[in-house]
């Protein structure tokens, strides 16, 4: 059960405030207002707001300085009013997160046994579902219940989107943690949250020729019909470990809603060089965006560039149109402790990029 922690939250909150411009001008301006106003005790590996007043934190098991009865705490649940947080119990890295209809909270897959020390131990997360519902009080918690309540095999690095019917599409990962994926760990299949029987798997996996194609990280939705997209330019790589970023830009009645994503980050490097990757290796500064259509996709990717190249960056749609690029590094590639000259005692990443940009 985790406890009420009166602790002040912590990280630094970046708050928006945008002055509507009057005319045709068609973007706000703003400002960036930054206060530090105490500590998370975790790190903010994943991050969802959970209702109005309510944010889950969800870290690695690691020796976070949050503690709770003798123990690190891995997540913790922030009240944003107060800015306290209180510690929540789940193994998630390499986990996935969507919502129900209700608001439930689904964390799904995450990581193997952690057995850092005798009070940092985190149990097998791969075939779990975590279910979390948030409430106005210190009263609910993460539920999970692998006897009853998991997934149909074990998962790292799956990917979960919800879909109109309300239910949650799990795809994709490995069976085991791993630098980079390859066939003996690849899980090339999907499954449904709460489970479907579709074409008569009756609730179990389903097998997708797709993902065992794409075995080094390609990961899509699987559609009834599938269209190869033209190749992303100038040789950027953008799937683990060079982890780029996407979006899907605005739908309006301005674009007649019409589906365009953008991709930006990666890195040009060789990626059949495992295991000789540097923490100063180069990313990339390169945005492609390509217009989900027919015609679109003939046409190809419109290459545009950030001022500082990043892998890994955190792009957000801001309520006027823009995208936000945040946080990352210029030299780097995913994970920790897989390069050969890492920083410290096991960072992948140096030269952080400390100017965000729009």
């Amino acid at each position: 059960m985790a406890l009420a922690l009166s602790r002040r939250f912590s990280s630094v909150f970046a708050l928006l405030h945008c002055t509507m411009l009057a005319g045709a001008v068609p973007f706000a301006g703003g400002r960036w207002k930054l206060a530090q106003e105490g500590n998370t005790g975790v790190s903010a590996m994943q991050l969802a707001v959970v209702s109005e007043t309510k944010a889950t934190i969800f870290d690695k098991v690691e020796a976070n300085p949050l503690q709770m009865n003798g123990r690190p705490v891995w997540p913790a649940e922030v009240d944003l009013p107060s800015r306290t947080v209180r510690d929540l119990i789940a193994n998630t890295w390499c986990a996935t997160g969507s919502f129900l209809s209700n608001g439930t909270f689904v964390h799904s897959a995450g990581n193997p046994f952690v057995n850092i020390s005798q009070s940092d131990i985190g149990p097998d997360g791969r075939q779990a579902i975590r279910m979390f519902t948030p409430c106005t009080d210190a009263s609910c918690d993460i539920i999970e219940d692998a006897q009853r309540l998991r997934l149909t095999s074990r998962r790292c690095y799956a990917s979960s989107a919800r879909l109109v019917d309300g239910t949650i599409f799990i795809f994709g990962g490995s069976t085991d943690n791993a630098f980079i994926n390859n066939v003996t760990i690849n899980y090339p299949s999907f499954e449904f949250f709460p489970p479907k029987n579709i074409n008569g798997f009756n609730g179990l996996q389903i097998p997708t020729q797709f993902m065992e194609d794409t075995v080094k990280g390609n990961h899509f939705p699987y559609t009834n019909t599938e269209v190869q997209l033209p190749r992303i330019p100038n040789g950027v790589r953008i799937s683990s470990p060079f982890s780029a970023s996407a979006v899907l830009l605005p739908l309006t009645q301005a674009n007649n809603f019409t589906p365009e994503i953008m991709i930006c980050g990666g890195s040009v490097v060789d990626d059949t060089l495992e295991n000789q990757y540097s923490s100063q290796t180069p990313a990339s500064a390169q945005c492609a965006r390509l217009v989900l259509t027919p015609a679109g996709i003939a046409t190809g990717w419109k290459v545009e560039s950030m001022p500082q190249p990043r892998p890994m960056v955190g792009l957000i749609l801001l309520p006027d149109g823009r995208v936000l690029a945040v946080n990352e590094a210029q030299t780097d590639v995913a994970g920790y402790d897989s390069t050969f000259d890492p920083v410290g005692l096991e960072s992948n990443t140096d030269k952080p990029a400390l100017t965000d940009a729009v």
